[in-house]
């Protein structure tokens, strides 16, 4: 059976079709990355999730030797509770997987052109820009505004979109260490050898030693 024929009929077939929108396609590099295929619009070509198992399956057989092209086909075959799956399960899993993302996301404005885009929930708050070109429009735009530190009340001149909160490092190291909420109960003990304060944690609570030097220490002074 000729494999190269078959995948080249498939890549020309998807080549050449029309892309109906909020259908699901999965990118696919003609000349795999694994054999020097780069991410160029000419090396690219958008398959349905049946297609791109099937070209996988093809490229393994028509290079049998390359590790890369075996490992991608084994990860599109694994499947956690069965062990393996098949083609059609793959494309069926991987479409209800696509449409229930495409269900979730809300229609929101771009901040800079106003153009309409889909965003994910959880990215609704964040999500202002439709483009990398539009978000350096607007950080070049941005006013320059003045806040207190967090930490001192010191005055911080920055940019609109920067969230910066502390002057420094060493303020935003003591504000954190004011404010960190400890998930675990601390034991507080000293060293055994300088008498430095130690705050540990349940499973470091029989440390006798702050440090390796102390641990040393104490052993050749006990020599």
């Amino acid at each position: 059976m000729n494999y190269q024929n078959i995948y080249n009929r498939i890549v020309f077939r998807a080549k050449n079709r029309l892309i109906i929108e909020r259908e699901y396609y999965e990118s696919h590099h003609i000349l795999p990355r694994c054999m020097g295929g780069k991410d160029t619009i000419d090396n690219l070509v958008q398959l349905t999730p049946s297609e791109h198992f099937i070209c996988h399956l093809l490229l393994s057989k028509i290079y049998p030797d390359n590790i890369g092209l075996i490992r991608a086909v084994m990860w599109m075959c694994t499947d956690i509770s069965r062990g393996r799956t098949r083609n059609k399960t793959y494309s069926t899993y991987k479409q209800k997987f696509h449409k229930y993302y495409m269900d979730q996301r809300l229609k929101r404005n771009c901040k800079i052109c106003g153009k309409e885009m889909l965003v994910v929930k959880n990215l609704e708050k964040t999500k202002k820009y439709c483009s990398k070109e539009c978000l350096t429009i607007s950080n070049r735009t941005a006013r320059t505004i003045t806040i207190n530190c967090k930490n001192c009340n010191k005055l911080i001149t920055k940019k609109e979109y920067n969230a910066k909160k502390f002057c420094c490092e060493k303020c935003y190291t003591e504000f954190r260490g004011k404010n960190l909420i400890r998930r675990k109960p601390i034991t507080i003990k000293h060293c055994s050898f300088c008498k430095k304060k130690m705050e540990l944690e349940p499973n470091l609570k029989d440390k006798k030693f702050c440090s390796q030097k102390c641990s040393s220490n104490s052993r050749k002074k006990l020599n």
